[in-house]
């Protein structure tokens, strides 16, 4: 295969941190990003979005916050431009970073030099997709969504796509996929999927976007175990599923790597509660043609870049032990190194949870959650010392439940 390689005082922190943020478009992101193309590759799975990246640093959101860090000085700051604001609690109205709503507290990606935010609007009681100024100072609301819960969102190629869920007069939830336009969000959404809750767990999510098309994973029928990839073309508006999936297996995770629609298909083992065999990676273009076999990996959650693609393994057998590692594979889909999850930097043992961040940059992004400690990490990782098979785990910020 050919692959495209591509490498870019507090106060005095802060000026830095602005000074970068107004120089976003430059060369390596502009060349992918005109489209919004490189938006999955922050996507693991589940479409935490908690983490968006510009030409010169990362926005994290954190429980009511967003900070900037600047990929030269790797310094996280508050995105508030407030002289002599504390970022507390109780200058929650007056602060720049503040951000209502639960767990991660928002959701955020870039398009070109825009970042948009998703969250939960805890005044309103709406969901609200903004479009926020790169030191956090200036924000417009887009959408103001009155649904029962709105779960993911993707900015792509002039739209906006948004995951919701409503309840109908008997209580059943229906969850939804709809597209609004960017330009004009006053112009009526566009349904593009629809489906009533099932019995079983509810797969539907893994939203992400790639050229002229949607993807997502939903059950295939009622009551089902098995789960399928769909796509959505954009031009036409033709939603379909990828092709042979028809196996008795399920296709639980999806990504996009080196320009192809990856995902896992697993099939349960009966005879083993509880049991996380190893399960099929297969491959397509991004129109769902030209399936291939990849083989048997771990079971485990995918995610991409440019530079590799890797998979987190927990303790065999079992989805209840926590991570013990990070897989990293290149191009072929050839083992590179692991990276150990035992004993991180402020974490004794294992973390209670982890998730990991590809970035269209030097670094990979480490999120990791310590249950005892009640504390929350953020750390990063060069990919040259990936490369060179010693990936040193560097702790970039922490912060406890409750402290902000």
């Amino acid at each position: 295969m050919c692959k495209n390689k591509r490498r870019g005082n507090l106060w005095l922190v802060f000026l830095l941190m602005l000074s970068g943020c107004s120089c976003v478009n430059g060369s390596s992101l502009a060349e992918t990003d005109s489209s919004g193309d490189f938006q999955y590759y922050l996507n693991e799975n589940d479409n935490y979005h908690n983490v968006a990246e510009t030409e010169s640093g990362f926005y994290i959101c954190i429980p009511n916050r967003i900070l900037f860090v600047d990929k030269k000085t790797m310094t996280p700051v508050m995105l508030c431009a407030k002289p002599n604001c504390p970022h507390t609690a109780d200058t929650k109205s007056t602060c720049d970073a503040f951000f209502s709503g639960f767990a991660f507290s928002a959701k955020a990606c870039v398009v070109g030099e825009e970042l948009y935010v998703f969250y939960y609007n805890t005044e309103t009681r709406r969901y609200s997709i903004t479009k926020v100024s790169q030191d956090g100072s200036v924000r417009k609301e887009l959408l103001s969504l009155d649904h029962n819960s709105c779960n993911q969102f993707v900015v792509h190629r002039g739209k906006i796509y948004v995951t919701t869920t409503q309840y109908d007069e008997n209580g059943t939830s229906i969850d939804g996929l709809w597209e609004y336009s960017l330009e004009n969000t006053l112009v009526p959404p566009v349904l593009i999927y629809e489906r009533k809750a099932s019995d079983m767990m509810n797969g539907f999510g893994s939203l992400l976007a790639y050229e002229d098309y949607l993807y997502f994973i939903d059950y295939d029928e009622e009551n089902s175990w098995n789960y399928s990839a769909y796509l959505y073309h954009i031009p036409t508006r033709k939603l379909s599923k990828l092709s042979m999936q028809e196996d008795d297996a399920s296709t639980v995770f999806l990504t996009i790597y080196d320009h192809r629609v990856i995902i896992t298909r697993y099939r349960r083992d009966d005879q083993v509660e509880a049991s996380y065999p190893d399960s099929n990676l297969y491959s397509y273009a991004p129109d769902g043609s030209d399936r291939k076999e990849l083989g048997e990996f771990p079971h485990s959650m995918t995610a991409s870049d440019f530079d590799y693609f890797y998979q987190r393994d927990s303790a065999r057998g079992n989805p209840y032990i926590k991570d013990k590692c990070y897989r990293v594979y290149d191009e072929e889909y050839q083992p590179v190194m692991t990276v150990s999850m035992e004993n991180l930097p402020g974490i004794e043992g294992l973390p209670s949870f982890s998730l990991l961040y590809p970035t269209n940059s030097e670094y990979v992004l480490l999120y990791a959650v310590s249950a005892p400690q009640a504390r929350h990490y953020f750390y990063y990782i060069r990919k040259e010392d990936i490369k060179s098979g010693n990936a040193e785990v560097h702790e970039l910020f922490s912060f406890t439940e409750g402290e902000y």
